[in-house]
C-alpha cells in the first residue's frame, strides 16, 4: 500500500510508476522509440523490485515520498538525470 501526500491509502500499482516515468520522458523527448520505452520499463522494474524489498522487510505502507526517491535514484542510475526532477505521481 501507498501513503499519499494527503495521507490517503492506495494500493501499490507499478503501472502508475511506469506512466509517470513515461510522461516525464516525453516532456524531454516528445517522440519515443522502442529503446526509450524499454528503458522506462527497466526503471519501473527496478523500482518495483525496490518496493517489494521494502515490503519483504516489513514496511507494508510506503509513503509516496519514499517511492519518489526510489524512482529518482533509479533514473539517475540509468543516466536519466534530466528526468529525475520531472517525475510526478
Amino acid at each position: 500500500e501507498i501513503i499519499k501526500r494527503n495521507q490517503a491509502i492506495n494500493e501499490y500499482n507499478p503501472d502508475k510508476i511506469y506512466k509517470a516515468i513515461l510522461s516525464a520522458y516525453k516532456e524531454h523527448k516528445p517522440i519515443l522509440d522502442d529503446n526509450d520505452y524499454e528503458l522506462c520499463k527497466m526503471v519501473t522494474t527496478k523500482v518495483d523490485y525496490d518496493i517489494k524489498d521494502l515490503e519483504n522487510n516489513g514496511l507494508r505502507r510506503i509513503p509516496i515520498g519514499v517511492i519518489q526517491s526510489l524512482v529518482e535514484n533509479r533514473l539517475l542510475d540509468a543516466g536519466l538525470c534530466r528526468l529525475s526532477n520531472s517525475t510526478r505521481y
